[in-house]
C-alpha cells in the first residue's frame, strides 16, 4: 500500500471515499416488514401481519457529507449508471468543519415466525460503517488536492477533536419476542436479539489536538500531537464480540384483545388492526475486540516530521504501525502501544410512533439517536442521528411509502419505497436520482423475500363475521379486522 505518510492524508482518503443505507425508513415500520422490522425494533415481529417471513437476499447503502456534492445541472440519472460518464464531485468551500457518514450492509438469509403469542427470528448480515467529524476545511482540501496544493503550504494549521472511525463486521442474530399484555384494547409486546459478531476490519484516528505545517510536496511537520489511532489487517474473524437489540411496543387496538393470538383460528385468522402504536428500542449495544494483527497507539504531545512521504511504502500493517511510531517519537516516552483494541458498534436509541389514518393509510414518526457511552475516549463508529415522517399505504400484496427525513436533524431528504408482495425496493434520498437540487447524499435498499401471510390452520378460512369470539369472553370490534384477502 502506498504510504500517504500523514495523518491529514489518512483523514482525506476516508473523506473522499465517503460520498450510506441508513435506516430504510420506507419499509422498517410496515406491518408487513417481517425481517426488515427487526432492524428498528425486535418486538415488531411479535404481532407481525406476516405469519412467516423468509428473507433471501438484500443490500443497502447510504452516504452523506457536507463537503462534496454533485451539481444538479451537470448530471442526470443515466450518468449514475454509466461509470465512464459519472459526474465529477464539486467542493463546498466555507470555513465550517466537515462531516461525513457512510454505512452499507449485505443481508443474508433471515426469517421470522409468529407462534401464537410468541415469535422467533434469525438473521445474518455483513455491515460496514464509517464516520468522520470535525475535519477542518484545510484538511479536506489537502485530501482532495494532495499535499502539493501550494496555496496552503508554509501555513500553520490546527485541528481539534477530529474523529475518524470505520468498522466492518459479520453478524448472526437470534431473536425472541412475546405478548406480555393483552387486556381490553391494549396490547404490549417485548422482544430482543442476541448477536454474535465477527470482526473483519476496523480503523480509527482520534485527534484531540494537532498543529501542522506542509512545507512543500515532500515535507510535512506535526507539532504537539495528542491523540490515538488503531487499525488491523482485514480478515474474517480478526476480532469477535457480542451485541444486543432490545425493543418494546405498546398498541392501542381497535377492539378487545383479551386472549388474542395472532394468526390463529380462535382469533379470527386475520391480523387485528390498531389505532396507534408506540415503540422504543435500544439498537446495536455491543463491541468487537480486535486481537489478530491489530495495532493501537496513544500519543501525548508528540512531534513528527515526514520527508519524501510519497516514496515511502508500507509492507503490511505491522510495518505501517512501526513506521508511524518511528516518525512520531524517538524514545517512546510519549507513546502507549497495544496489540489489541476494542471498537464499539453504532449504538442508538429509537422511538417509533405509528398512527392509523384509516382506509389502509398510516403515518409514522421515527427518531434514531446516537447513544454511545464514553464516546470521546473509545474507538467505535456512531450511528447518524435521524428523524423521519413516513406516510404509507399498505395492503397484503402491495405497499408504497414516502419517507421525509432529516439527517443529523438538519439535512432534509425525501424518499420513495415500494413493496410488491415480498420484494422491497426503496430510497430515503430520491433526489439523488431526480436531481432538482445539488446532491450531498445517496441511498438505496433492496430486499427479496418469501412471505407466508396466513397459518396452515387458517387456509381457506376468513373472518366472515368480523371477528370470532376470543378467550376470556372478549370479542373483536367488527371494524377491527378488515379483510386482507
Amino acid at each position: 500500500m502506498k504510504q500517504q505518510g500523514t495523518t491529514i492524508a489518512i483523514v482525506g482518503l476516508l473523506l473522499v471515499s465517503s460520498a450510506k443505507a441508513q435506516e430504510n425508513f420506507g419499509i422498517i415500520n410496515s406491518n408487513y416488514a417481517g425481517t426488515n422490522g427487526m432492524w428498528i425494533n425486535p418486538s415488531s415481529m411479535v404481532d407481525s401481519w406476516v405469519k412467516t417471513d423468509i428473507h433471501l437476499v438484500g443490500a443497502s447503502a447510504f452516504a452523506i457529507n457536507d463537503y462534496l456534492y454533485l451539481d444538479k445541472n451537470e448530471y442526470s440519472f443515466g450518468d449514475l449508471l454509466n461509470p465512464t460518464n459519472f459526474p465529477t464531485p464539486k467542493e463546498k468551500i466555507n470555513s465550517r468543519n466537515k462531516h461525513s457518514y457512510f454505512d452499507a450492509a449485505a443481508y443474508g438469509p433471515a426469517a421470522t415466525v409468529v407462534l401464537g403469542k410468541r415469535s422467533v427470528g434469525i438473521h445474518t448480515a455483513v455491515r460496514t460503517y464509517l464516520n468522520m467529524d470535525n475535519v477542518t476545511p484545510e484538511a479536506a482540501k489537502f485530501a482532495m488536492e494532495g499535499l502539493t496544493y501550494s496555496p496552503q503550504q508554509m501555513i500553520d494549521y490546527s485541528m481539534k477533536n477530529t474523529r475518524v472511525n470505520s468498522l466492518t463486521w459479520a453478524e448472526l442474530g437470534l431473536s425472541y419476542g412475546q405478548i406480555v399484555k393483552a387486556e381490553g384494547d391494549e396490547l404490549i409486546t417485548v422482544g430482543g436479539t442476541v448477536k454474535k459478531l465477527w470482526g473483519i476490519n476496523a480503523a480509527a484516528l482520534h485527534i484531540d489536538e494537532m498543529d501542522y505545517r506542509v512545507s512543500d510536496s515532500a515535507d510535512f511537520t506535526i507539532n504537539n500531537f495528542t491523540g490515538k489511532y488503531a487499525f488491523n489487517e482485514p480478515a474474517f474473524n480478526s476480532g469477535s464480540g457480542w451485541a444486543v437489540d432490545l425493543g418494546f411496543t405498546y398498541k392501542k387496538m381497535k377492539g378487545n384483545v383479551a386472549g388474542y393470538k395472532p394468526h390463529s383460528p380462535e382469533s379470527g385468522c386475520e391480523p387485528m388492526d390498531y389505532r396507534y402504536k408506540i415503540g422504543v428500542s435500544l439498537l446495536d449495544f455491543g463491541r468487537i475486540k480486535f486481537k489478530q494483527n491489530a495495532y493501537s497507539q496513544t500519543f501525548s504531545d508528540a512531534d513528527a516530521f515526514w520527508e519524501d512521504y510519497e516514496t515511502n511504502t508500507f509492507d503490511g500493517t505491522a510495518d505501517a504501525n512501526s513506521t508511524i511510531t518511528e516518525e512520531f517519537t524517538d524514545d517512546g516516552s510519549n507513546l502507549v502501544t497495544e496489540n489489541t483494541f476494542k471498537s464499539k458498534l453504532p449504538t442508538a436509541i429509537s422511538v417509533q410512533f405509528d398512527y392509523n389514518l384509516g382506509k389502509h393509510f398510516y403515518a409514522n414518526a421515527t427518531v434514531v439517536h446516537d447513544a454511545r457511552f464514553n464516546k470521546q475516549n473509545v474507538f467505535g463508529v456512531r450511528r447518524a442521528n435521524s428523524l423521519a415522517i413516513t406516510p404509507r399505504y399498505e395492503r397484503k400484496r402491495f405497499e408504497v411509502a414516502l419517507p421525509i427525513s432529516l439527517h443529523e436533524y438538519s439535512q432534509p431528504g425525501v424518499g420513495l419505497a415500494f413493496r410488491f408482495n415480498s420484494i422491497v425496493i426503496g430510497t430515503d434520498r430520491l433526489g439523488t436520482f431526480l436531481p432538482v437540487t445539488n446532491v450531498y447524499a445517496a441511498d438505496i435498499y433492496v430486499n427479496i423475500k418469501y412471505s407466508i401471510f396466513r397459518s396452515n390452520k387458517c387456509k381457506g378460512k376468513g373472518n366472515k363475521s368480523g371477528g370470532r369470539g376470543l378467550k376470556g369472553g372478549g370479542r373483536m370490534d367488527p371494524h377491527a379486522c378488515p379483510s386482507f384477502k
